[in-house]
């Protein structure tokens, strides 16, 4: 129903032919200033936009049997209808020149415009992605559709690409079905996520086998941006290749490689701004907290004596703001937590011809963590060579590194937290000058937790350095036939270095030290070092038999 009150009508301008029959129209107090009301006659455009058109059509494959649920979807709308089991469908519109989108699993999707009052006739053809596409499998690689066990692919050069990624682990996160991806830490250095292949195993550690280039390794010291592929093994398949390790599945990184083509270098680069995106709301004002504090202890003993007096809750209250580094209203939170830029540097090249491959890269990474003492900084380099000297011998080299150096305060980040709670708003945590604060009110209590203080309690480093090298044959002395051998050499070198470090406490009240910096020194110098040499050898030969039915054997060992 349409109203129209109070209305005015000028020249005869108003239309009402245009408003569709089914509308009512109640018109009162209508006016005219002009000539008389007339109706003029006009095609009414709402009435000719209501009348749908059917489109109908049938959907076949090559051979022209009709395919079954195929989905028909008038483009950029949600209007959309299956095919039934002989391929045909029926769909209303109401666009004269809609554009049909035909999709359905394993075959292409197409577009076209539809032809209203003649049936279409739609060939989809088969769609191959996917099934042609290869994949690493242990000690090999294979076409996804002769693949019968569990595996899942993943594409690392498209989600770097997509994302920024620092940690190869957690950045697996939602990419594979049946992997489970858990950050528990936000450490620097320590932030990689926790693997599990298709829930809790009960075998070792539960931990999957991750092998990097044939080499058994850690991905968390490998820069993302390195990694070409990864495969997720997840069935006991895996087992029979690698043994008890991989009772919990396997993750296989394949790294890039150089290709025949024109020699390039790229560089790229990205910078982040890091902050707690969930903090606690602190009681910064100390008169606040010491009334709070007094009311807490009289809700638990209506008898007793209060801890802060009253003439301190009136002096802290006067001078608010005034001198904050003798009456400080300090919320430790936004003292402690900062807001720091993460930068993250890759340069790589590549090229080759048809004999020779090479591809190389350098990373660097620059973490200052959200609180102070926490940076950490990775290096990471590599260099992966592939030669063809004969038609039936390829010779190659995988040569990777990473130096990182993490600050020993992340070695109490826990500690920051736990102390936090018994710390007191009523005291400067660190004055201008550096010195660190205790609490300035004689009636507070002492031992009250300074948490920057805590943090340079300690000076030292974590480093890790690790050196990879494999070089590699492999040798086809006849059609079929493959013989391929590698030597492996890792070395592994961690060294932690820590002394305690003694800073006095002052109350900046009466400009004293509360607490002297004084204890018993020591040094911690820890060092592992570990080497590794290890040979693999695996021959395959693959035929076909009948021309019909193709099969392998495959036999190694590794020492």
């Amino acid at each position: 129903m349409i109203k129209i009150k109070n209305a005015s009508v000028s020249k005869n301008r108003w239309m009402y032919p245009a408003i569709p029959l089914s509308c009512l129209l109640v018109v009162s107090s209508l006016t005219t200033q002009a000539t008389p009301f007339a109706p003029v006659k006009t095609n009414s455009k709402l009435s000719l936009a209501m009348q749908q058109t059917t489109i109908r059509g049938k959907v076949v494959d090559k051979d022209g049997k009709g395919i079954a649920n195929v989905t028909v979807q008038i483009k950029g709308t949600n209007l959309a209808t299956s095919t039934n089991a002989s391929g045909s469908f029926e769909l209303k519109s109401q666009q004269n020149d809609a554009i049909l989108i035909f999709t359905s699993v394993g075959y292409k999707s197409i577009e076209t415009k539809a032809q209203a009052g003649s049936p279409l006739t739609i060939t989809l053809e088969n769609e191959s992605k996917g099934l042609d596409e290869v994949v690493v499998v242990g000690f090999g690689t294979q076409k996804k559709e002769n693949v019968t066990g569990s595996v899942s692919s993943i594409q690392m050069s498209e989600v770097v690409e997509s994302r920024p990624v620092t940690s190869l682990s957690a950045g697996l996160a939602g990419q594979a079905p049946g992997l489970y991806v858990n950050q528990g830490s936000g450490r620097p250095g320590s932030d990689g996520g926790t693997l599990r292949v298709r829930g809790q195993g009960t075998l070792n550690n539960a931990n999957p086998l991750v092998v990097i280039d044939g080499v058994i390794g850690d991905m968390n010291l490998i820069n993302p941006q390195d990694v070409e592929s990864i495969s997720v093994l997840k069935d006991a398949a895996s087992a029979s290749i690698y043994g008890s390790r991989a009772a919990n599945g396997v993750i296989l990184i394949t790294t890039k490689k150089g290709k025949s083509e024109q020699f390039k270098v790229i560089y790229n680069n990205y910078f982040s701004s890091q902050k707690p995106s969930n903090t606690i709301g602190m009681v910064s004002h100390y008169a606040n907290y010491m009334e709070l504090i007094n009311e807490g202890y009289r809700n638990g003993d209506p008898n007793a004596k209060p801890i802060f007096s009253q003439e301190k809750i009136d002096l802290w209250r006067q001078n608010a703001g005034q001198d904050p580094l003798k009456y400080p209203n300090t919320d430790w939170v936004s003292e402690l937590f900062q807001n720091k830029i993460s930068q993250n540097h890759n340069l790589s090249f590549t090229g080759g011809s048809d004999k020779i491959k090479f591809f190389g890269s350098y990373g660097l990474l620059d973490n200052p963590g959200i609180i102070e003492q926490a940076t950490y900084k990775r290096h990471t380099g590599r260099i992966n060579l592939e030669a063809d000297v004969k038609p039936w011998l390829t010779l190659g080299a995988n040569i990777n590194g990473v130096v990182s150096k993490t600050d020993i305060g992340t070695n109490i980040i826990n500690d920051v937290f736990t102390f936090a709670a018994a710390s007191t708003p009523g005291m400067v945590l660190r004055a201008p000058d550096g010195r660190f604060g205790s609490p300035n009110n004689p009636e507070d209590d002492p031992q009250s937790n300074n948490v920057l203080h805590r943090l340079y309690a300690q000076k030292g480093n974590i480093n890790k350095n690790r050196f990879v090298s494999r070089f590699y044959g492999k040798l086809k002395p006849i059609e079929g036939l493959s013989i391929e051998g590698s030597y492996t050499y890792t070395y592994d070198d961690d060294f932690v270095y820590s002394q305690p470090v003694f800073n006095d406490r002052w109350n900046f009240l009466t400009n004293t030290v509360a607490t002297a910096g004084t204890g018993r020194s020591s040094v911690t110098n820890e060092s592992i070092k570990s080497y590794r040499y290890y040979m693999d050898g695996i021959a395959k030969y693959k035929n076909k038999l009948f021309e019909k039915l193709n099969y392998e054997v495959m036999v190694g060992a590794s020492h």
